[in-house]
């Protein structure tokens, strides 16, 4: 359930094994609850009335479908009204559902992530707008990861309510308004507009209404029955499509293609930010996406949950996840391969001196074979760029805690002091100093990327503990890798660390 200003959503999925995703049923309900809020700066009987009956028939509706697990989330208006908080234990009390009101930046990251997860645009940079009853999102980033997210107060409820355009619209209020929204969203547009964005995304109600009748007006025609998440139209179009909506009386609005007549009134506003934004961007084309916050929501809820283990178990899940990294970002996947089967022989031969857990292996492997995802940014500091990918882009079945320590060793896996995330305790930070030692040497030890290292085998002697690496071939590269990359393992175990090649 999205709960947004204008208006409440439910949508109910079926996830498969192979991660796909099925829409069962699709509801909506307009209760502009943003506009009372914008009004008078709280929820008052009457729209907390209207949210409970609606909460509460959209939760008969999923449980009646057969949905399993509920998730309800509420966005700018339960933010700021006085009584957001009391609104949100109401009708969790009359209803059963638990709410979870989230911040500006986490809507903003939650709908990109969908954008990101319905559209494939590649390395170049691309802007992201949403725009609800009570805020507006905007975005930046790539396929890879989110750069830039704001949430701002410009939601066409409130710009209804304290910037009335007039019915028909004044022309003189038109250029008010724009010059109050270039004021609100001036310096983010230039920060994004910076990065010169190959295209502008349009997500939600009102965006995606602009952008059937820019479609119409095209001569094109948009049924929406052929499950394409994705529509593509230049940025004329979409001009010609506000300019025709702020020409039209309220009352025929409603008759414009594409626009639904419960927004006759609020469409006009939604028109005069577009018109900032394509003027704040200057991008040609326009891609209309119907995944944003309710979609990011079913996808977030996948990874963050165990809620496909009726299908495939967690280790099928992160096995799936973690190859999928390695081919999207391209990384040498035998040399991935091959250094995690190097890591947990490395790892049984330390761990009793280390006092590592098994449960810590999993830690490891999963750097271990995501270590060089990050020269698909720059070879250079690629265990920078690597750890930064995958908080953009974590890999699923992971909780927080591990996510965390996977970053904090692929960041470490090279050279210098670990780079250990700060939201680690200290335990867990000692843990990945240890397994960032190991991938170290496990990634010397196919240095030449020619996976010629069969089997590792420790021993302690008195100067420490000795290393002994059978294989095949000339091992001269991956001998003297390690010579290097052992200090951080010495440096845990407290002795020092010798080799032995024996190559066939």
């Amino acid at each position: 359930m999205d709960l947004g200003s204008n208006s409440f959503h439910l949508g109910i999925v079926q996830v498969s094994a192979d991660r796909q995703i099925t829409a069962i049923a699709k509801e909506k309900e307009m209760l502009r609850l943003g506009e009372s809020v914008a009004e008078t700066g709280y929820f008052d009987a009457s729209a907390i009335d209207r949210a409970i009956a609606t909460v509460e028939r959209f939760h008969r509706f999923a449980r009646s479908s057969g949905a399993e697990h509920i998730v309800a989330q509420a966005t700018a208006a339960f933010r700021e009204a006085e009584n957001g908080p009391e609104a949100v234990a109401e009708i969790t009390q009359a209803t059963g559902v638990p709410i979870r009101v989230i911040s500006g930046h986490e809507e903003a990251e939650t709908i990109f992530y969908a954008i990101r997860s319905a559209c494939h645009f590649g390395t170049l940079p691309v802007a992201g707008a949403d725009l609800g009853g009570g805020s507006l999102e905007l975005t930046l980033g790539d396929q890879r990861q989110l750069i830039m997210g704001r949430s701002l107060r410009v939601g066409v409820g409130r710009l209804k309510v304290r910037h009335p355009l007039g019915d028909p619209v004044s022309e003189n209020r038109v250029k008010w308004l724009r010059k109050y929204l270039e004021g609100e969203i001036g310096d983010v547009l230039g920060d994004i507009a910076s990065f010169q964005p190959s295209r502008l995304i349009l997500t939600s109600g009102t965006f995606l209404a602009l952008g059937r009748l820019a479609i119409s007006l095209a001569g094109e025609r948009d049924t929406g029955e052929d499950g394409l998440l994705v529509r593509r139209i230049d940025a004329g179009s979409f001009r010609a499509a506000a300019r025709k909506v702020l020409a039209t009386p309220q009352a025929k609005r409603g008759l414009l293609t594409g626009v639904d007549v419960r927004r006759q009134e609020t469409v006009a506003y939604g028109a005069v930010v577009a018109e900032v934004l394509l003027d704040g961007l200057e991008v040609d084309e326009i891609w209309l996406c119907s995944w944003a916050l309710r979609e990011g929501m079913v996808l977030r809820e996948i990874e963050e949950h165990d809620l496909l283990e009726f299908a495939f178990t967690p280790s099928e899940m992160r096995t799936g996840s973690v190859d999928y990294l390695v081919e999207k970002y391209q990384a040498d996947r035998l040399h991935s391969e091959q250094v995690a089967r190097l890591s947990r022989m490395l790892f049984d031969v330390v761990a009793p001196a280390l006092e590592l857990e098994e449960n810590a292996y999993p830690i490891l492997e999963a750097a271990a074979k995501l270590h060089d995802i990050g020269n698909f940014v720059a070879i250079s500091d690629h265990d920078r760029h690597g750890a930064y990918l995958l908080q953009a882009a974590p890999p699923r079945g992971y909780s927080r805690r591990e996510l965390s320590m996977i970053e904090t060793v692929v960041a470490s896996h090279t050279r210098g002091d670990p780079r250990v995330n700060t939201d680690l305790d200290r335990r867990d930070a000692e843990i990945c100093t240890q397994l960032a030692a190991i991938l170290r040497v496990a990634d010397a030890l196919d240095r030449s990327h020619q996976q010629l290292v069969a089997k590792i085998e420790g021993g302690s002697r008195e100067s420490g503990l000795d290393l002994t690496v059978t294989g095949f071939g000339d091992m001269s590269a991956e001998g003297y890798a390690v010579r290097k990359k052992r200090r951080l393992l010495e440096a845990v175990l407290g002795t020092g660390v010798s080799l032995h090649l024996i190559g066939g």
